[in-house]
């Protein structure tokens, strides 16, 4: 339990109007792949840098859990496609980064990154 309560309420407050919108995306997203595009996801990850051990097991979780989701019919009825993109374990990278998987890739979801100050720099995007 955390010791301030604020602290929740404005994370809850953040979050909320965030999943919201990432709700939209990724129907928005459906539709845009109606033509049999997989449905892309990003993923920030540190690839280089001191935290690259941490990303590369997500990476391949990501990959073991793409091919079981494409065996077993896709998300949606489309396939899913995980993009990994490095962001350098640098909360300034990974600003960069998502903004990239969202307007140049146009990916219909972003996942977390492994270190919470990273994902919270991407988050504002």
């Amino acid at each position: 339990m955390c010791d301030t309560p604020d602290l929740d309420r404005r994370t809850f407050l953040k979050t909320v109007p965030g999943a919201a919108v990432l709700a939209g995306e990724f129907v928005y997203g459906h539709r845009a792949h109606a033509q049999g595009q997989p449905l892309k996801i990003g993923a920030p990850q540190p690839m280089t840098g001191p935290d690259a051990p941490f990303g590369d097991k997500f990476k391949k979780a990501y990959g073991m859990a793409v091919e079981e989701i494409n065996q077993a019919g896709g998300l949606l009825g489309k396939r899913v496609r995980v993009l990994v993109e490095d962001d350098q374990g640098k909360p300034e990278e990974a600003q960069t980064v998502v903004t990239k998987l969202i307007n140049k890739d146009r990916v219909v979801a972003v996942l977390g990154e492994v270190a919470s100050s990273n994902s919270l720099a991407g988050a504002p995007v």
